[in-house]
């Protein structure tokens, strides 16, 4: 597994300053360490102080039930994201997690992620064309114990971006190829893993408008392929996720009249349950 899997995305639904502009971007950078669904524009525009997403269920042919689980981000006055913490009903008692980040500017240096046991902090560094992510494990007594360092070494070249990915030991075993056209549109994301000369790809096409429409990712363990509906309005409306072809997932994004998201729906197609996230903003003063 990914030494920061954890932490890493490249892809993410965002909300423009339009009170009706979602929008589907993709992210080239290497760590989204918040992996949050919120553009900061959106969250300082409306003064965003706090936003919690409710899971929710319906099966089918059933009533909605509340899975008593969700999470809840929390901004700075600022727009940056200053905690996130999910919640998960385990035999009948809630199990937190929060994960705590410390930016300087828009930049992350360190995030803390604690459960009711101990506590993950990644701590960000960089230096030059090098970005260097330490991880360190410690417990409610204070004490702390250092994991492994993993390094990124990005060089540019025309339209390209290679991001050479080295262990502890400043070793590579990864290299990560980010293609884009002369728009400066991200086409394609190459993976290979040096060792075992593993490779993955992802490819990435656009709308007219310049909006995401697909994104197709292909490995030794098959295909897999989302795919984005918008409205009239430019407005996304839904996302179909597929593997090996095999339709596996529908999501359908439901705003409410000031142009938030209220929910988003998950339909399971083989059964016909939904899953439901509900979301409940507040604002600072």
């Amino acid at each position: 597994m990914h030494l920061f899997k954890w932490a890493a995305s490249h892809l993410f639904i965002l909300l423009s300053l339009s009170t009706v502009g979602q929008q589907i971007e993709v992210d080239d950078t290497e760590i989204d360490f918040r992996q949050l669904s919120f553009q900061h524009d959106f969250i300082t525009h409306n003064k965003i102080k706090k936003i919690t997403v409710a899971e929710r269920e319906m099966p089918y042919g059933q009533m909605i039930q509340d899975l008593g689980s969700g999470i809840t981000y929390e901004f700075d006055v600022a727009g940056n994201c200053v905690s996130r913490t999910t919640t998960r009903d385990l035999f009948g008692r809630n199990d937190s997690i929060i994960e705590r980040f410390e930016l300087s500017g828009r930049e992350l240096e360190q995030s803390i992620r604690q459960d009711q046991r101990s506590y993950l902090r990644l701590e960000r560094e960089v230096v030059g064309d090098t970005i260097s992510f330490c991880r360190y494990r410690g417990n409610n007594a204070g004490e702390e114990t250092w994991l492994s360092c993993e390094y990124h070494v990005s060089h540019f070249e025309g339209a390209k971006k290679t991001v050479e990915i080295m262990n502890d030991q400043k070793r590579p075993y990864q290299k990560r190829v980010f293609h884009f056209d002369s728009l400066n549109y991200l086409t394609m994301i190459e993976d290979t893993y040096l060792v075992t000369r593993n490779y993955s790809s992802s490819a990435f096409s656009y709308t007219e408008f310049g909006q995401l429409e697909s994104r197709s990712d292909q490995s030794k363990k098959g295909t897999k392929k989302w795919t984005y509906l918008y409205g009239e309005d430019s407005t996304l409306e839904s996302i179909y996720y597929f593997e090996n072809d095999k339709l596996i997932w529908e999501r359908e994004i439901v705003l409410s009249n000031s142009g938030r998201i209220d929910a988003l729906l998950k339909r399971d197609p083989s059964t016909g349950d939904i899953k439901i996230d509900k979301y409940t903003y507040e604002f600072h003063e």
